[in-house]
């Protein structure tokens, strides 16, 4: 894609660049991964590299080393020898002329297998040519049933390099992958795709598991009800099918105060709508709330920021603080007069410690 140079927005460009996304260590992000590899697989015409048929392939020999070139990649030429046979008669012209035809045929195959060199023995590879060339294969063609043509190989690698790209976290998995073999990679990859007895099962099972309760949005009802009829109809056609979706959407709808009359009014048996004519109700619906409940909120708050204070106005009673901080020494004088008052009156004389001189001459009354 090409871009003008003037007055383009590099952060534009950035966006527009088509990637697989990552997938995720515990593979949470399964689904959406999925979804982006269909995608680039479909905008690069790669869709054909994630079937089994299309990721045959053979082991590399020697036959496809040449000096320049294959000249065929699915048969081997071999010379023939033609030997001279002593005949005890004069040859026809016939026979004259089968005889050089047949030397003209050896001659030119043994010329042209002689231009390209002669086929490379693998037996004969060192240890640095083995390392280059172990494990790899060239696919097959099951259209043609012949090897797969260098544009289709360059196509195929450069698709399977974007997908090792987007699996940082699986590397210890691809340790037995056929470098090229799309379709492997993805199986090694993926979990949860192997069907058994029990998935139908276990996605109506998923099905009713579906709740509804706050602070859930209406949003992520609806994404539940969509992934569950997905798997559940990947195992068997229309095993959801809508008017299942509608039935579930309003028994949980009805189970909220805020969407149960909108519920009740679309459970009505003359209700003609859809289940996406359902879904955009609700979400208007939701929507409609919560912007309802953020207008109250500001005007509550508005409201306590922006209030006058409020004073009592009976004559016998004083609210403000500072009438009450001009009673409180009062208060405390009146407490402390209390307290000696009482010590006082509880105290007796032979409880002192200190006895008076005089008290005990009889001087002291």
């Amino acid at each position: 894609m090409s871009f003008q140079s003037g007055g383009s927005d590099p952060s534009h460009r950035k966006d527009t660049v088509l990637r697989i996304v990552v997938l995720s260590k515990d593979n949470s992000n399964q689904d959406v991964w999925l979804a982006s590899l269909r995608n680039y697989a479909r905008a690069k015409g790669c869709l054909t590299f994630m079937l089994l048929k299309y990721n045959a392939h053979r082991v590399v020999q020697g036959s496809d080393f040449t000096r320049e070139g294959l000249l065929n990649p699915n048969v081997k030429i071999e010379p023939i020898e033609v030997e001279d046979v002593d005949v005890d008669h004069e040859l026809s012209e016939e026979e004259k002329q089968a005889g050089v035809a047949a030397k003209h045929l050896a001659n030119a195959q043994a010329g042209a297998l002689k231009a390209t060199a002669a086929y490379v023995d693998l037996t004969e590879m060192d240890d640095y040519e083995h390392q280059i060339f172990d494990g790899m294969v060239i696919f097959i063609d099951p259209s043609t049933g012949l090897d797969e043509s260098p544009a289709l190989s360059m196509k195929r690698f450069a698709f399977s390099t974007a997908l090792t790209s987007s699996l940082p976290y699986h590397k210890h998995k691809l340790r037995t992958w056929t470098e090229g073999d799309c379709y492997q990679l993805i199986k090694l990859v993926c979990v949860q795709v192997r069907l058994t007895g029990r998935a139908q099962y276990n996605t109506i099972m998923a099905f009713g598991a579906i709740s509804f309760r706050p602070p859930k949005t209406i949003e992520e009802l609806i994404n539940d009800l969509h992934f569950v009829r997905v798997r559940a109809n990947r195992l068997r056609a229309h095993a959801i099918d809508e008017e299942t979706l509608k039935g579930a959407l309003l028994t949980h709808c009805a189970g909220r105060q805020e969407f149960a009359q909108l519920a009740r009014d679309f459970s009505r048996q003359d209700c003609t709508k859809s289940y996406a004519d359902m879904c955009d109700e609700f979400r208007e619906q939701a929507d409609l709330l919560s912007h309802s409940h953020r207008s109250q909120t500001h005007r509550a708050l508005h409201t306590n920021h922006h209030a006058p204070r409020q004073y009592l106005d009976s004559d016998d009673e004083q609210t403000s603080e500072e009438d009450s901080s001009d009673d409180r020494p009062a208060q405390l004088l009146a407490m402390f007069t209390k307290m000696l008052s009482n010590k006082k009156a509880n105290s007796k004389p032979g409880s002192s410690k200190e006895v008076c001189r005089k008290y005990l001459a009889g001087k002291c009354t």
